[in-house]
């Protein structure tokens, strides 16, 4: 048995239930443990030796963990993909301001302003001004 294999076997059951006390879902922290052993295989160069090996493994677990957190986070659900425009009328869908506002909701959880408004408050956003309403890009009149 190699070296690999070896700590494999040693420490799977550590990086699967750090993986599970933070996840709390089993099949996730599954798929993460064994995620989290490829990557560790294609970078075992990178391990220095300046601490231990379940500690560098616990650190690429947490980092798959938030990177299919993050994925997860931009995934439009499949349940939500009706209500985006089919190729045929997505001209005419994007043109309507409610539809364009669920799609930027669906893909961000912030206001194109970069200020700091969420979704929430993005119809009243002076981002997207009503008729009359000034925007972010607007100087302020001097009357």
């Amino acid at each position: 048995m190699d070296e690999f294999d070896e700590i494999c076997r040693r420490c799977t059951s550590v990086v699967y239930r750090f993986l599970l006390s933070l996840c709390k879902d089993a099949s996730l922290a599954d798929e993460l443990t064994a995620e989290t052993f490829y990557q560790a295989y294609l970078h075992i160069d990178t391990f220095r030796g300046n601490c231990r090996v379940e500690s560098w493994l616990c650190q690429i677990a947490k980092n798959a963990l938030t990177k299919e957190l993050r994925r997860q986070r931009l995934a439009v659900p499949f349940e939500e993909t009706h209500e985006l425009a089919a190729p045929d009328d997505i001209f005419e869908l994007l043109a309507d301001k409610e539809q364009a506002m669920r799609i930027h909701a669906a893909r961000s959880s912030r206001c194109a302003c970069s200020a700091s408004c969420t979704f929430a408050t993005l119809p009243t956003c002076s981002a997207n001004p009503s008729p009359g309403q000034r925007s972010h890009f607007t100087a302020p009149r001097t009357s």
